[in-house]
């Protein structure tokens, strides 16, 4: 989502492309939530993240260089996992008022102290599709009644229809999602759909997207 630009080493890109993509958006928010998907070995997606084709393993650290290949790179689970790891840990490091919150393995790091954080960490999910909801509903819990969820996935979508009453606990919530890439966005109200398809098609709905749109199921 985030792509290099004329930067020439992975501090460099945290700082001139990562970091201020997430200021930009504290301007119009009281809280971020960067959730990052976690890449288990020998795992079903593993298996399908390898059809997708194969790049070159690169060391993530501050001063090392960037790959010359960004979509090749992203290839290599181990160059994610680093990756992750790695701005995560950067963004913790920002002087901000805002809390920003991001997750870190099975931990988060915040650029606020919170007393409590068990709503959040440890957690298990390997999923970012998942474990967004987790976020939704800690958010929730600290008094936000409007959320946006930024993806390229629809899967969160789909989630967030199926999973909204049990999150919210019948508590009013705002949750809209953000889908596109770059500025092509469309803005989807997945709490208008939740009402409109009620409770009981709504929680039908990730059955039927595990047979015709997750990564792992092709077809029927």
């Amino acid at each position: 989502m985030i792509k290099p630009g004329t930067e020439k080493t992975f501090s460099g890109y945290a700082e001139q492309s990562f970091l201020p993509y997430v200021k930009t958006q504290l301007r119009h928010v009281k809280r971020v939530d960067i959730v990052w998907a976690k890449y288990v070995e020998n795992s079903l997606k593993a298996t399908t993240r390898s059809d997708r084709g194969a790049g070159v393993r690169r060391r993530v650290a501050a001063n090392n260089q960037l790959p010359r290949n960004w979509k090749e790179f992203l290839h290599v689970d181990e160059n994610k996992r680093e990756l992750f790891k790695f701005l995560a840990e950067s963004t913790s490091s920002l002087q901000v008022e805002k809390q920003v919150i991001s997750t870190y393995g099975r931990q988060v790091l915040t650029t606020l102290p919170r007393n409590d954080i068990s709503s959040l960490a440890p957690c298990l999910h390997a999923e970012a599709d998942t474990r967004m909801l987790l976020h939704v509903q800690d958010a929730l819990q600290q008094g936000h009644k409007k959320i946006l969820l930024r993806t390229v996935d629809t899967d969160v979508l789909v989630l967030a229809v199926a999973f909204l009453q049990q999150v919210t606990e019948g508590e009013h919530l705002d949750l809209w999602v953000a889908f596109g890439t770059g500025s092509n966005f469309r803005y989807i109200a997945a709490h208008e759909i939740a009402t409109k398809l009620g409770q009981e098609v709504s929680k039908a709905l990730p059955v039927f997207h595990a047979f015709t749109g997750c990564d792992t199921v092709s077809s029927f």
